[in-house]
């Protein structure tokens, strides 16, 4: 039941699982900071409680409330884990770090005080709370026993799948120098790489390397198609636009922001580009005879019109990108489920989308819908993670 209804957002607990849970400590870093340790110091959870939790009561609301599950198999048949997870008191604990009072909220509604005209951008502390306590006790279905309020139950699994990166930034925040940032950056390029390795066969993956004195960095990954003599380059960042880009849309933000993320990634390809041409490293000797035939920034983060108006935005910004020089910007989500279903197929849907300046201008996601309306969207190495991680939900009832 549970796992049906989370079919089409799968994909995120197994990314979340494999940043925080499979990677973390594999990087120089990542290696510094304990995550299990701080989440339990903020939370008193674990990552799989918290992933588990939040996903099982997004999809329990009924009228507008949820309450807490009940195990209705024998205990046997369970994970200590499991049992312990859906615990009363560990989802009391759970319910503690999603959940706010009325008051509370209201509280943190009025906090921000804006200009009228950018009133409508204004946060919703239902990002950071999308449960509500009832001030009275009240019992919408009788039987039930203390119930909470959910506006809207998606942002309760959405608190910790994005969440989760927000609040350990702002944990270890030290004035400008914030090491989790540092650490989780390279734990996601190695993410991307895996979820190229995984499902890329016909290609050769490579990994970033450094070349010359001093040393410089190539971009983060390629994918070789050495019979052909074809390259797509890809640069990974954690942001497309900062914060306050994002919330107010102000040209200057999104100029000062995107320098920073997108085109610094698009900077970083072109000089790699052009060192190629120069032909004085002999490290590069490998892609003198391989053409680039793509260039892709793949985002943490989601934006909206990465390949029209934010790709105006880095030419821009820095003048030295011609202004016929081509890349795609992409986000994880959307990389995951393109590779994942199309697999081999990638250097000619890139070839493609970018036939037409309608089309190149597209973001992935709206691309995929006109393009390929019946196709269904998948990456089995994800979606084996994820039915590994739900298959004991089917042990829960709606609990009295």
């Amino acid at each position: 039941m549970v796992a049906r209804t989370l079919c089409f957002r799968r994909h995120t607990i197994p990314r979340t699982l494999i940043l925080y849970r499979d990677l973390w400590g594999q990087t120089n870093n990542s290696k510094n900071i304990n995550l299990n340790n701080t989440l339990e110091k903020l939370y008193q959870l674990d990552l799989e409680e918290m992933l588990l939790l939040s996903f099982a009561f997004s999809f329990k609301p009924e009228k507008g409330f949820i309450n807490l599950w009940k195990i209705i198999e024998s205990e046997n048949k369970l994970s200590k884990n499991f049992i312990k997870t859906f615990s009363e008191s560990t989802q009391k604990k759970f319910i503690n770090f999603i959940a706010c009072t009325y008051k509370n909220f209201r509280e943190k509604s009025k906090k921000e005080e804006l200009n009228p005209e950018y009133r409508k951008f204004r946060f919703n502390p239902l990002i950071n709370y999308p449960v509500l306590i009832p001030d009275k006790k009240i019992r919408p279905t009788s039987g039930l026993g203390q119930v909470y309020i959910t506006p809207i139950p998606r942002l309760i699994s959405e608190r910790v799948v994005r969440g989760l990166y927000y609040d350990l930034s702002n944990y270890f925040q030290d004035g400008k120098k914030n090491p989790f940032k540092t650490a989780f950056g390279k734990v996601f390029e190695e993410y991307v790489g895996l979820i190229l390795d995984k499902s890329i066969n016909q290609y050769k993956i490579k990994k970033e390397f450094q070349y010359g004195k001093p040393d410089i960095d190539s971009p983060d990954w390629f994918i070789l198609d050495l019979e052909n003599k074809k390259a797509i380059v890809i640069e990974v960042k954690q942001s497309s636009l900062y914060l306050s880009a994002k919330t107010y849309g102000e040209i200057e933000d999104i100029q000062k922001s995107i320098k920073q993320t997108i085109g610094k990634g698009v900077k970083q390809i072109y000089q790699f580009e052009q060192n190629i041409k120069d032909r004085k490293y002999r490290e590069l000797e490998e892609f003198y005879d391989l053409e680039i035939v793509d260039k892709m920034i793949v985002t943490y983060d989601k934006s909206y019109f990465n390949n029209s108006v934010l790709r105006d935005q880095v030419k821009q910004v820095d003048k030295t990108i011609p202004n016929d020089y081509h890349w795609h910007t992409i986000s994880i989500e959307e990389l995951e489920y393109i590779v994942g279903t199309l697999g081999d197929s990638i250097f000619d849907f890139l070839k493609e989308k970018k036939k037409e300046k309608f089309t190149d201008e597209m973001d992935f996601i709206d691309y995929c819908a006109r393009k390929y309306p019946e196709l269904k969207i998948n990456n089995s190495y994800l979606n084996e993670i994820s039915d590994k991680f739900f298959q004991e939900l089917k042990m829960l009832e709606k609990g009295k």
